[in-house]
């Protein structure tokens, strides 16, 4: 939406009401419903024996945003790497993060989870083996 929007103000004075007057609301000044982050899980990338990158988009709606990645030989995952910054944006950004000390033929199944203010988001699974 562009542009403005007059908006109907009533006012009482001496207990009669006034004529209607309007007050201009650019679309910065609309109300804002706060969600919890979007996220998607992208295929890993530059995948060893023993490493590789695990790859992500975030979304942080507006808010200020952290994500990580669970990951591990089961979707129970058990490890995740360190927290870090998405920003406040209100476009997906790429996530990604580094794995290493990997065990080589193993099946690697990994997510992307993130949270602001509104609540956490967890990507949908995906899996290599390294």
């Amino acid at each position: 939406m562009t542009g403005q929007m007059n908006l109907p103000l009533f006012s009482r004075h001496r207990g009669t009401a006034s004529r209607a007057k309007t007050r201009s609301l650019s679309p910065a000044r609309l109300p804002v419903t706060r969600t919890a982050p979007v996220v998607t899980t992208l295929p890993a990338t530059s995948v060893t024996a023993t490493s590789a990158t695990l790859n992500g988009t975030v979304n942080p709606v507006g808010q200020d945003t952290t994500y990580r990645f669970d990951y591990g030989t089961t979707t129970a995952y058990g490890q995740q790497t360190l927290a870090q910054s998405a920003g406040n944006g209100l476009l997906e950004a790429a996530a990604l993060a580094p794995v290493t000390g990997l065990t080589p033929g193993a099946v690697y199944h990994y997510r992307v989870e993130a949270s602001n203010a509104s609540g956490t988001t967890l990507g949908l699974d995906q899996a290599f083996v390294a």
